[in-house]
């Protein structure tokens, strides 16, 4: 299992995992698991089929609590929304290490654009991908309004 390929393996850096169709369920094992491996800088998971219900959110914010040496998450092509992606905004706050984020085509609309804009802020984030999703102007300008205030970042996508 997933679990146990993080525990067996514990100078683990970086973990490519896309396109296995881990699912939720992988996905939570993996925050799990995360929690033995403080080595983990980078976790690609993109194109899993990663989707949540409302009874599992909470698996988000666990990752980042977990991973705190995380540097570089990729979700993307993993069918999120705006509801998980405001999940992964407080997620992308409380983390002080996460410096790259890839949300590109996670069915995202201007509420996770303005959810990972309110994040930016208070985040350590230098790029992010929001490429690929359904963000109109109205998303576009408060990702605007707010790198005016969030000085780190360096790269955005929303092509």
């Amino acid at each position: 299992s997933l679990t146990e390929l993080l525990f067996a393996c514990s100078t683990l850096a970086a973990m490519h995992l896309q396109g296995n169709v881990i699912g939720a369920e992988g996905f939570r094992a993996l925050a799990h698991g995360c929690s033995q491996r403080a080595s983990l800088t980078a976790l690609f998971l993109g194109d899993n089929q990663i989707a949540f219900t409302h009874d599992d959110p909470t698996w988000i914010p666990a990752l980042f609590e977990h991973a705190p040496a995380l540097r570089h998450l990729d979700l993307s092509s993993n069918p999120l929304g705006d509801e998980v992606c405001s999940l992964i905004a407080l997620g992308v706050q409380a983390s002080r290490n996460l410096r790259s984020l890839s949300l590109a085509n996670c069915e995202l609309r201007d509420g996770g654009a303005r959810a990972m804009a309110d994040a930016l802020a208070l985040s350590s984030l230098v790029a992010l991908d929001l490429s690929r999703n359904s963000i109109t102007q109205d998303g576009a300008a408060a990702l605007a309004a707010s790198i005016d205030r969030h000085s780190l970042l360096e790269v955005l996508d929303v092509s």
